[in-house]
């Protein structure tokens, strides 16, 4: 190896065995890099390949999710459909039985001022027949008291 010098440049002039010898070096760190690189490259493509198929299982999972998914939609739709029946069906029911209550309320009022009013009219009945028979006795004395 041999040096020249120009100004503040420094030239080296190399020899072939001189070049031979870098690249005998370089060769040496080279090749640990390259294997690395090799042995890094089959490892990635291995766990590319996992990947991969844990991807496709996602992916069927993902699948049969939705179809799930789709089916309890089917089911909540039924669901909603059959209560609203139900809710309108028992709605009609509790309407026709608030009526039946009203009705059965208004004939127990009924019933309750006819049965007063047939006790208001036995006690009249009564008192004024107990009034008669007084006068009737009150009567029947009266000439007896005379005699």
């Amino acid at each position: 190896m041999t040096e020249i010098c120009a100004g503040s440049i420094v030239l080296l002039m190399l020899t072939r065995s001189d070049l031979q010898a870098i690249k005998e070096i370089v060769k040496g760190e080279v090749n640990p890099v390259k294997e690395d690189l090799g042995s890094f490259k089959k490892a990635v493509k291995e766990n590319f390949g996992s990947l991969r198929k844990d991807m496709g299982f996602v992916q069927e999972e993902l699948g049969s999710m939705k179809q799930d998914l789709g089916s309890v939609k089917e089911d909540l739709g039924s669901f909603k459909k059959a209560v609203k029946e139900d809710f309108g069906s028992v709605k009609k029911q509790l309407n026709t039985v608030e009526m039946k209550v009203e009705l059965v309320t208004k004939r127990v009022e009924q019933a309750q001022e006819e049965t007063i009013n047939s006790l208001t009219e036995l006690i009249h009945t009564g008192y004024s027949l107990h009034e008669e028979r007084i006068k009737k006795i009150e009567d029947h004395l009266k000439p007896s008291r005379s005699q």
